[in-house]
C-alpha cells in the first residue's frame, strides 16, 4: 500500500508541565523508535502515559507503572498500529515516515 508522505511535524497533546516527565531519549536506554519519535511521557493519575499524537484517541498511547514501562508499552502499541496503518491514520503515517518504514514516494 502506498502511503502519503507526512510533511509537517506531529501535533502533540498539551500536557501540564507539572505532569510531564522530561526524558533525554539520547542517553536513556530505550528503543530507536522512541529516540526518533520522542513521544511525550507524563504522570497520568497513578500511572505513567507515553503519547505520540494530538490526543489519546488519535495518538499512539502506552501506559505503565514507571516512565520506562510506559515507553515500552507505547512501543508495542506503535508497532501494532504500524502493522495496520490506514491511509487516513495521520499519526501512524507520520511515525512510519520518520522511522523510514515507507521508502516509496
Amino acid at each position: 500500500m502506498l502511503l502519503k508522505k507526512a510533511t509537517v511535524p506531529m501535533e502533540q497533546m498539551n500536557i501540564s508541565p507539572k505532569k510531564e516527565i522530561i526524558l533525554d531519549f539520547e542517553d536513556w536506554p530505550i528503543t530507536p523508535a522512541a529516540q526518533k519519535l520522542k513521544p511525550c511521557v507524563f504522570l497520568d493519575g497513578s500511572y505513567y502515559s507515553c503519547l505520540l499524537g494530538p490526543d489519546r484517541e488519535k495518538g499512539i498511547l502506552g501506559k505503565g507503572t514507571s516512565p520506562f514501562d510506559a515507553v515500552l508499552d507505547w512501543e508495542n502499541q506503535l508497532y501494532n498500529r504500524l502493522a495496520t496503518v490506514g491511509k487516513d491514520d495521520e499519526v501512524a503515517i507520520y511515525a512510519s515516515n520518520v522511522l523510514n518504514f515507507n521508502e516509496r514516494e
